[in-house]
C-alpha cells in the first residue's frame, strides 16, 4: 500500500520543478525580447520545442 503523505511530496516536487523549468524558460523569452526587442511564433517556437519535448518524455 503506498503511503498517502509520500505521494504527495513526490507530487509537490515534480510541480515544483515543472514551476522551475517554465519561469526559466519565460526568462529565455523575455531576455530574447529585451534584447531584440523581437519575437515571432517562429522563434517562441524554437525557443518551446526542447522544452515540450522533454516535457513529453518527462510523462
Amino acid at each position: 500500500m503506498f503511503e498517502i503523505g509520500g505521494l504527495i511530496e513526490a507530487a509537490a516536487s515534480k510541480a515544483r520543478e515543472i514551476v522551475a523549468e517554465e519561469t526559466g524558460l519565460i526568462a529565455q523569452i523575455a531576455s530574447v525580447h529585451a534584447r531584440t526587442h523581437f519575437l515571432d511564433e517562429r522563434l517562441i517556437a524554437e525557443l518551446l520545442t526542447p522544452f515540450l519535448a522533454e516535457s513529453t518524455r518527462a510523462r
